[in-house]
């Protein structure tokens, strides 16, 4: 079956949403969570079962007074999704299935970074990644496009960094979009990376959250009930904004670069940094010292203005590094009667892989299935 073609109701998105968030998840969870009868809950499984996107396992014991309930889990193979990251001065792209499983990567360096030369790349890598796992573009459902940058407006064209200022006037999904002949979504790289984190990393256990992305830069996403909060331009996260020039230090990868490469330890670039990442190395705490008053003026911000439960620390961040960061920053709430304002949990992220690509090709699967 084409799965390009269903139309899932809300009910069948909300089943397999709490599925995914579960996996396993047995049919009496689904009871649990959902407002509507075991009897149609049992017709949406065995819906979404003839069309492939659930598998229904064996009979699993509910405890000593429930009666068994049939396991179910996300068929893996139903579908797949690719994800592409523009970066300053090369595309990456990645292909997903439908249980978010990060099938494989491709990585080009391409100088100029000219638009038909980055469309030939994407292609060049879909069709190897497909090839590598003897799958056809038939079952690739959509594409997810994240690029570093904000929204200039409403057409959704990037405000972009230096390097790829000549991507100003290009409408980014349109083009992406021709050329793969597939449905195709874009955000920047900080809410893409959310996007993945609300699927298969914090999102799991917390439904609102602040995510603060890491990377040569600083930015993030919101996350409200489980979905992208992105603003009226779409540029929500951009919680640099918060930081006044020249007063706080932006707590960036580049500056932890710099402040590591003062103490003896030369690095050519965040990518080695980061894949390399030894928390012992001199340098360290004169980066966590220079920003943690940025992190505690964003998280006291995100606390105030937000409310949400936790505040994620994700983008290219080792995790050995955000448990560091973690105990150094503070909320600005002062107690009253004795009584402290609740806070967000502050927590490292938890997606798999490549935050941004992971994102990026989870996009598909968010805006079709979820």
């Amino acid at each position: 079956m084409n799965q390009t073609k269903i139309k899932l109701t809300r009910g069948e998105r909300s089943v397999l949403k709490i599925v995914r968030q579960n996996q396993p998840c047995t049919q009496a969870q689904l009871t649990s969570q959902l407002n509507i009868t075991q009897q149609s809950i049992s017709r949406i499984v065995g819906t979404l079962s003839e069309q492939g996107l659930l598998e229904i396992g064996q009979l699993v014991s509910a405890g000593r007074r429930g009666k068994p309930s049939p396991e179910l889990s996300l068929t893996g193979g139903a579908v797949h999704a690719v994800g592409i990251s523009i970066m300053a001065d090369s595309v990456a792209t990645g292909l997903i299935d439908f249980k978010g499983n990060l099938l494989g990567r491709e990585v080009e360096m391409i100088p100029g970074m000219e638009l038909p030369d980055v469309l030939c790349a994407i292609g060049h890598q879909l069709d190897k990644l497909l090839t590598k796992r003897n799958l056809s573009r038939a079952g690739v459902v959509g594409a997810g496009v994240a690029m570093t940058g904000y929204f200039m407006g409403r057409e959704r064209r990037f405000n972009p960094p230096q390097p790829l200022k000549h991507w100003m006037d290009i409408d980014v999904e349109t083009e992406i979009s021709q050329f793969l002949e597939l449905p195709t979504w874009t955000e920047n790289d900080g809410n893409a990376a959310a996007i993945g984190e609300a699927a298969l990393g914090v999102g799991r256990r917390y439904r609102d959250f602040a995510y603060l992305y890491f990377s040569a830069g600083f930015g993030g996403g919101v996350i409200i009930d489980g979905k992208l909060m992105p603003g009226r331009f779409g540029n929500s996260g951009e919680f640099a904004g918060i930081l006044p020039y020249n007063i706080y230090a932006h707590p960036n990868l580049e500056l932890l670069r710099h402040c590591i490469g003062k103490r003896g330890t030369e690095l050519n670039s965040i990518y080695e940094m980061v894949t390399h990442f030894d928390p012992a190395w001199p340098g360290i705490d004169d980066w966590i010292a220079k920003v943690k008053d940025s992190l505690s003026l964003v998280a006291s911000a995100c606390s105030a203005v937000l409310d949400t439960q936790a505040i994620v620390l994700g983008g290219l961040m080792p995790q050995a590094l955000a448990n560091r960061l973690i105990p150094e920053i503070d909320f600005f709430s002062m107690p009253r009667w004795g009584i402290k304002r609740p806070v967000p949990d502050i927590l490292a992220a938890e997606a798999p892989g490549e935050a941004t690509l992971f994102g990026a090709a989870s996009m598909p699967l968010e805006h079709i299935y979820f």
